[in-house]
């Protein structure tokens, strides 16, 4: 097991980079400290290696080095200081996209880490008039409730609340243990056409914030999420995203928009 109070051994968890890789050194220098982060053989609290020993175990220049450290330090992932070293501050967050069809299930098996869930409620409710003005369905429409932790490894990501169509949910709670929802709606012929969303600030409570390992009264980003199937509404839900080991990203491409026709 590692000990967090000390330096890694270098042989433990790197190999020196290939220098006739086409991948630049620092870049290959990254993708190893990243993916032992992910495989948790680097857990927040580990102490690297001295900057000499990296530079002479991954057979590449300081400045090479600095460069990949620079990159890290930026994202909050390590800290430097003189005396104590080079320091792992936390795990690696997911890179999400909320107008994708991806999932957090799948970027975290996707980033080489074990999705775990955790579900804290699975029952079933009928719509009351203030359930149908928070989410969208009629009043009196049954609805399976979900209350879902979802974990990469061992650290926080997400807070996940569903509202489904009670008719759809042909799966019980063990299924969401080890599962994705969506792939279970999928299997059961139930993908969404059309998805809409909108993010939002908020704040902890007590019980969110022991889940996410933050004081209560932290701000974090939300997101309402109504999932339609032919232009009914299937799917409601309310998430919550650890500010630290979930981000948000996404790519605006101008080529790629629809032009303006001018007359």
């Amino acid at each position: 097991m590692t000990d967090h109070t000390r330096s890694v051994d270098f042989d433990l968890v790197f190999t020196p980079v290939a220098q006739e890789s086409r991948i630049p050194l620092y870049a290959q220098v990254l993708d190893q400290i990243e993916s032992a982060i992910r495989l948790g053989l680097l857990p927040p609290g580990t102490f690297l290696p001295a900057e000499k020993d990296l530079c002479k175990g991954f057979g590449i220049a300081r400045s090479t080095l600095r460069r990949a450290m620079g990159v890290l330090e930026s994202s909050g992932t390590i800290s430097r200081t003189r005396r104590r070293g080079t320091r792992i501050e936390t795990g690696l967050g997911i890179g999400y996209r909320p107008e994708t069809s991806n999932t957090i299930f799948e970027l975290i098996t996707a980033s080489r880490r074990e999705p775990r869930t955790v579900v804290r409620v699975f029952e079933h409710v009928s719509a009351d008039g203030e359930l149908a003005r928070a989410t969208g369905y009629r009043v009196g429409t049954e609805l399976l409730h979900l209350v879902r932790e979802r974990y990469a490894n061992e650290t926080p990501i997400a807070l996940l609340e569903n509202f489904l169509l009670r008719r759809i949910a042909s799966f019980g709670r063990d299924d969401l243990e080890t599962g994705s929802l969506a792939a279970l709606l999928a299997a059961c012929g139930w993908e969404e056409d059309r998805l809409e969303y909108e993010l939002s600030a908020t704040v902890l409570d007590d019980s969110s914030a022991r889940f996410m390992q933050l004081p209560a009264g932290t701000p974090v980003l939300s997101e309402r999420r109504s999932a339609y199937r032919d232009g009914g509404l299937i799917n409601h839900s309310y998430n919550l995203y650890h500010p630290v080991t979930n981000r948000m990203r996404g790519v605006l491409d101008r080529q790629l928009e629809p032009r303006i026709q001018l007359a």
